[in-house]
């Protein structure tokens, strides 16, 4: 059986920036081998979209509620969205 391909879109609040929160969902992101990316937004929330299996995108979402040391997650938004066929990594947007 093949494994389906989702992809979601989350926005992410609390204390989630200047603590090392994206690089954080990068590395997990990356051990969950998924695709999409993470950015810091000017309102202090941190939006990002992840790519892969249901699966490993429920682990993801797990993990962004925990967050790095110093982080505090007060709550998650997420939606779901139309997949991209042309991505294939996982990346920090500036």
């Amino acid at each position: 059986m093949e494994e389906s391909i989702e992809r979601v879109y989350l926005k992410i609040h609390g204390k989630v920036q200047g603590v090392g929160y994206r690089y954080y969902v990068q590395k997990h992101a990356n051990e969950f081998g998924l695709t999409g990316w993470v950015q810091n937004q000017p309102d202090g929330t941190v939006d990002a979209e992840f790519q892969g299996s249901s699966e490993n995108i429920e682990e993801m979402i797990n993990h962004c509620f925990v967050g790095p040391g110093m982080a505090e997650v007060s709550h998650i938004d997420k939606e779901s969205i139309p997949v991209k066929e042309e991505e294939h990594a996982f990346r920090v947007k500036q």
